[in-house]
Formats: structure tokens, sequence, C-alpha cells
């Protein structure tokens, strides 16, 4: 049986992956930053990202990895340059990577952002487009996507 661990899986987008990934027929186990009201005989692990020690050995076992904690965006910090979204979505990333690659799993799935690219363009983009991030969100989602592909090359796992 193939297993999975994901993160933000109490979210949106989360928990619709939580259920189609159990009609594929995944062992799940959910990482989350605090204690959640998740269902179905699935393993729930409470953990804190931005503590590498926390996460240690979460990815033991696992094939792949659905990544989609962070710290999301917040319409009033369009201007800042709050450092916990650094802290959260790139450095948080890198400790799950770490786990990850001591592990030897063979997939990492990273949900990005749309802002990782920019905040408006008067053409379409594509993956040949220049990113452009302005927001520290952004940024963060830029440099975590980053990661994640050096990782990839480095380690010789799949990213996307």
């Amino acid at each position: 049986m193939k297993k999975a661990l994901i993160t933000g899986a109490s979210g949106f987008i989360g928990q619709h992956l939580v259920d189609r990934l159990k009609e594929e027929g995944f062992s799940l186990r959910l990482l989350v930053n605090r204690h959640a009201a998740l269902q179905r005989n699935i393993e729930v692990i409470q953990g804190d990202l931005t503590d590498a020690s926390s996460v240690k050995g979460i990815t033991a076992g696992c094939d792949s990895i659905f990544h989609l904690a962070g710290k999301a965006h917040a319409v009033d910090e369009l201007n800042g340059d709050n450092p916990s979204y650094h802290l959260i979505n790139v450095e948080g990333t890198r400790h799950l990577l770490d786990d990850a690659v001591a592990n030897k799993v063979r997939r990492f799935i990273f949900f990005s952002s749309v802002k990782a690219m920019g905040e408006e363009a008067d053409v379409p983009i594509d993956e040949s487009t220049p990113p452009q991030p302005l927001t520290a969100y952004g940024r963060s989602k830029w440099e975590g996507e980053n990661l994640v592909f050096d990782y990839a090359r480095r380690f010789g796992f799949h990213a996307v």
C-alpha cells in the first residue's frame, strides 16, 4: 500500500486531498500543528515545521509527501516584510525536506502559490516567465519552490 504524509491536511485543499487519497487506496499520515478533528482511522501527528526536532522521523515509511502547510498571505501585509513567512514557508519546508532525504522519500509535492510569480501581469504568464514576487509571502513561496527543486536535483527524488 502506498503511504503519504500530508502537511496542512486540515485546510480547505488538504481536506479534499485526504478524501481523494483515501479513495485511491493510500495509507495516510497527517502532520498538524495543533490538534485537529480529523477522521477516518488516519494517523495524525502533532508537530511544528519550524522546529526540526518536532518533525524528525515524520516521513519514515512514506513514499510521497504532499506539503500544503505554510503561512498564508494576509491582505494587510502587502507591503510588509514579515519574517514569519520565511521561517514557516522556507525553513519549515527545509526541515521537512531534510527528513524526507533521511528517510528516502521518493516524491515531494509542494503546494505553492501564484503569488510566487508576482502580483499582476498585463500578459499571460507561464513557466518561462521570470518570477517577480513582490510580497514577503510571494518571495517565501518562490524560495520554497526553489528549495524543493534544489533538493530533488541533489538527492534524486521526484518533485512537483
